[in-house]
């Protein structure tokens, strides 16, 4: 459990206000969705896609709007949203139950909700500037953040609750939180796993207890949640490039991967609704076929994946480096193409910035996020 007492601090003043750049964006789809693109250049070394030296909203403004016809089959659009604080972006979560709100977390303890079209700020004021890397919303809306210098903290309605500093020093850096109810997991850098269950943080030891060991130097970079399955994505094996690792009744039993993962997703079933993404080089995206972690086909993306969310086993999303959008059906693997419809008044190129992070509500609601900015795509 973590040493020292847990603080509460006083609400948190109504937030400034951020930017959001309104671009709307008409996208055609054959038979699924097709996401938006961006005139910037590559992240993350182009501020453009940050907003600051070239203003989102003053792209194409409303003039796409003309080109949208709602009542049309197979017309979609997407809106793109820059927060002007101009930290790097690193998570997202969705706000269950709320269509059009998901909140972001990045560096320098950044947090903020979109709320269909407007920015609130959440950032805490007692976690210091600590850069922050997961973030969860449990189904009674609670935020839970976690990040650098032992980050860990859970706004519930208006004031923020801080865990305190993990000992021993050094502080914990962490990657990732994940939860379901109101039981979260919190993972990161030399095996660090945290849990937090009846309103407290308890430290948890992850031994291996069949399969094969974790490396020297593991990582866990992404932790999934069920209320059937708790899975870690750690980055190095005793022998194998990572680790999938499943908590049983009997302790933790691991399964070996091709690629070093970046991100987990667990449908929730107690089945093979469980999938890791990562890479760097090669089209990595493996599915768990009750038995071991098997590599898709079809996925048509060999530069890398670096987030995974679902809605099923069957209906899975991954957002890829460069710009790139995967869906998985019941039939397989489908492109999403980012592009401009024809006709669209002054098209933009394909994007070439890495997606680092992909929340999704339904089908018809989801949001992708790069370094800088947020891509919504829902009703409008």
């Amino acid at each position: 459990m973590f040493n020292g007492q847990r603080i509460a601090t006083e609400s948190i003043s109504p937030g400034r206000s951020l930017h959001s750049g309104a671009v709307w964006i008409v996208v055609c789809a054959m038979t699924a969705l097709v996401a938006c693109g961006d005139p910037d250049a590559q992240e993350p070394n182009d501020k453009d896609d940050a907003g600051v030296v070239k203003d989102a909203g003053a792209d194409t403004g409303g003039a796409d709007d003309a080109v949208v016809d709602a009542g049309k089959p197979g017309i979609q659009r997407w809106q793109t949203y820059s927060p002007d604080h101009g930290e790097k972006l690193r998570s997202i979560a969705k706000v269950a139950g709320k269509p059009g709100h998901y909140v972001v977390v990045g560096d320098a303890g950044t947090v903020v909700r979109l709320e269909g079209d407007k920015w609130v700020d959440l950032t805490p004021d007692n976690i210091g500037k600590a850069d922050l890397s997961g973030v969860y919303v449990d189904s009674k809306g609670r935020v839970v953040v976690a990040g650098d210098k032992s980050a860990l903290a859970i706004r519930d309605k208006d004031s923020w609750l801080v865990a305190g500093e993990v000992p021993p020093a050094p502080a914990v850096q962490f990657l990732d939180v994940d939860g379901v109810d109101e039981t979260y997991w919190a993972v990161g850098i030399a095996g660090a796993a945290w849990r937090h269950e009846k309103g407290a943080w308890m430290a948890e030891a992850v031994t291996v207890t069949e399969g094969e060991g974790i490396g020297k130097g593991a990582q866990f970079v992404a932790v999934a949640v069920t209320k059937s399955d708790v899975w870690i994505a750690c980055d190095i094996g005793a022998k194998s490039a990572g680790l999938a690792l499943q908590k049983t009744a009997k302790g933790w039993k691991s399964y070996p991967l091709a690629t070093a993962p970046r991100d987990i997703w667990a449908a929730g079933d107690g089945g093979t609704g469980v999938y890791v993404v990562g890479g760097t080089a090669s089209e990595f995206v493996a599915r768990f076929d009750g038995k071991a972690f098997v590599a898709e086909t079809g996925v048509k993306w060999k530069q890398g994946f670096g987030a995974v969310d679902g809605l099923s086993k069957d209906d899975v999303w991954a957002s890829a480096f460069k710009g790139q959008l995967r869906r998985r059906d019941a039939k397989g693997w489908q492109v999403l193409t980012i592009a401009a419809p024809p006709g669209t008044p002054n098209p933009f190129p394909s994007p070439t910035h890495d997606l680092v992070g992909v929340a999704v509500e339904n089908a018809d609601e989801l949001a992708v996020i790069s370094q800088f900015r947020l891509y919504r795509f829902g009703k409008q």
